[in-house]
Order: C-alpha cells, then structure tokens, then sequence
C-alpha cells in the first residue's frame, strides 16, 4: 500500500458507507461499446458513412438505448465509446446493422458493464 496522499482527498464529498451501499444497489448492466477505426474508414465510400453514423447515434441518443456518446479525439485507432442501455446481445444487432460498421468504417468491440441510471455528463463550466 502506498503512503502518498490523495491530492483530491479533501475536495471530494464524503461517502459513508450506507451511501456507498443505496448507492451501489442502483446499478444496473450496460454494454459499452468501443468502436475502432475500420480498414475501409479512409477510403471515399468510408468518409462517406461517417456523418450519417454519427447522426445514427443521435436519434439512438435521442430514443434512450444509447446514453453516452463520445468521440475519441486523439490519435489512436479508437474512434469513439458508447454506453448502451441494452444487453449485449441487442446492442449488437444495434451496432452491427450500422452502415458504417457494416462497410468496414468501424470496428466494434463490446464490453458488459455496470454503472448508475443517473450519471450523465454535463458541462463542468
């Protein structure tokens, strides 16, 4: 165990254990889904399928199967990471009925996750 202090420590809200536990009893599955660059993503028909893909996960966003969208914006083969409110098994028939995915633009990889029906991501301004 390490002796180094946590920066953050006393700027954090305190958490006690019986809010630790009303807290974890809200979880529920999620599927994250990483999608990476596809072989066909530089090609013209791929630059293509981009917009329309991204405009896809807005009305997904919109309809509530996918709750968080983003955008991986450096240089890595990692394109974007969605949470969808959906198991596994539908979240592939989501993602891969994408003409994007379809065409090789990207890649998807599914990971089955556990978070909290609240959290969100606001603008920390």
């Amino acid at each position: 165990m390490s002796d180094a202090a946590d920066p953050f420590d006393d700027s954090l809200p305190l958490i006690d254990d019986e809010a630790a536990n009303r807290l974890l009893g809200t979880s529920r599955p999620y599927t994250a889904v990483i999608l990476r660059v596809g072989p066909n993503r530089e090609t013209p028909e791929g630059g293509a399928l981009v917009r329309p893909h991204g405009i896809r996960n807005m009305r997904l966003r919109a309809a509530g199967m996918l709750r968080v969208v983003v955008r991986v914006a450096d240089d890595s083969d990692a394109a974007g990471i969605g949470i969808f409110a959906l198991d596994e098994a539908e979240t592939r028939r989501v993602i891969e009925s994408d003409p994007a995915v379809v065409a090789g633009v990207f890649v998807a990889e599914y990971h089955p996750v556990l978070g909290f029906p609240d959290d969100r991501m606001a603008d920390p301004r």
